[in-house]
């Protein structure tokens, strides 16, 4: 069963209720230790990291929806529960902006 989290133009919270380890990545990325995740996001970690869920995240540009994703994907990939993820984009620029930041979660 896939879930859909659905995001509206209304700023969103952001939430300090998230796994420590995937908190610390999520820190790590923007090198703040005082930023949060929104509520949206740690949904999605929660559905994806720890549920092994498929999820639908629709939601603004900027809203966050990279890291939602790449965020647990990558502390799965240090964990070693899985040892690939592929990701497709539906144009060259959307892909290499995307890129810089899984390589930067890499």
């Amino acid at each position: 069963m896939t879930y859909t989290v659905n995001v509206t133009n209304i700023n969103p919270k952001t939430t300090k209720l998230v796994p420590s380890s995937l908190l610390k990545l999520f820190q790590q990325y923007f090198d703040n230790q005082d930023i949060y995740p929104f509520e949206h996001q740690a949904e999605v970690f929660k559905l994806v990291g720890k549920q092994n869920k498929e999820v639908m995240l629709v939601a603004g540009t900027a809203a966050g929806k990279t890291l939602a994703i790449g965020v647990p994907l990558f502390e799965k990939l240090r964990q070693g529960e899985i040892r690939k993820v592929l990701l497709m984009y539906p144009t060259i620029a959307l892909m290499n902006d995307q890129r810089r930041v899984m390589d930067e979660l890499a």
